[in-house]
């Protein structure tokens, strides 16, 4: 994340590395960086493979192209439900063997 130069204070959101979602942060105006989204949605979207992903790296199931939490359904029995660090972060990720 970059606050970048100016004179401007937009509202925008970023993706928090180390806390794995997306923050708000107030944006000069000018230069900065790619990490920088006018919505928290448009963040979520760009950064939803990164803040949600399986221990063992491979993606979280999808269906209809959404990531499958596993809140308040169960997965599939040929996937288990990997516990992230909040609700958000908790999904269904394929089975090995």
């Amino acid at each position: 994340m970059s606050e970048g130069e100016g004179d401007e204070e937009l509202q925008r959101w970023y993706f928090n590395i180390k806390r794995r979602f997306c923050s708000p942060f107030v944006y000069r105006g000018l230069k900065g960086n790619e990490n920088n989204f006018v919505t928290k949605r448009l963040c979520e979207r760009a950064c939803e493979s990164e803040s949600l992903s399986c221990s063992d790296g491979i993606e979280p199931l999808r269906i209809n192209g959404r990531i499958m939490r596993c809140t308040n359904v169960s997965c599939p029995e040929t996937h288990y439900c990997h516990v992230g660090d909040n609700q958000q972060s908790t999904v269904c990720c394929k089975r090995q063997g």
